[in-house]
């Protein structure tokens, strides 16, 4: 299994995981809509991840890491919130998951950008030298 499979494995799995733990949560207001947050912040994780190994060109790719990046940081946020409201405790392993893969992806999207930055840099085309030589004024008698 590659590197990038065993990522969408991993996000699809987490999603299912916070889908469950939403299950638990109490009929409040607030549960409800603190809990439905979560649940299309992990799954759009999953989406978008999934959606960037289709990605047309790299641009597309970190844009989609990027977003899934986003995704997963209001994972942790909403996680944190519910765990702080007191409504319920999320599993330890679901907040340490969503900072790992969100930590995973945050660096691929570092070293992606650095990279696409080098490719951009190394297709500008060279400046052009004067081969004219020094410049002279009119009237300096060299020709």
């Amino acid at each position: 299994m590659s590197f990038a499979d065993d990522m969408e494995e991993r996000l699809r799995v987490f999603a299912l995981a916070t889908i469950r733990f939403c299950r638990t949560l109490p009929r409040t207001d607030e549960a409800r809509e603190w809990g439905g947050q979560l649940r299309r912040a992990s799954t759009g994780a999953s989406a978008n991840y999934r959606a960037s190994r289709r990605g047309k060109s790299k641009p597309d790719w970190l844009d989609k890491i990027a977003d899934a990046v986003e995704e997963l940081d209001e994972c942790d946020m909403w996680l944190s919130t519910i765990e702080a409201s007191a409504f319920a405790l999320p599993p330890q392993e679901l907040q340490r998951e969503a900072r790992e893969l969100r930590a995973i992806l945050a660096t691929s999207l570092t070293t992606g950008r650095a990279n696409e930055r080098l490719r951009k840099e190394q297709q500008r085309p060279a400046r052009p030298t004067n081969r004219r030589g020094p410049s002279r004024r009119p009237g300096d008698g060299a020709r």
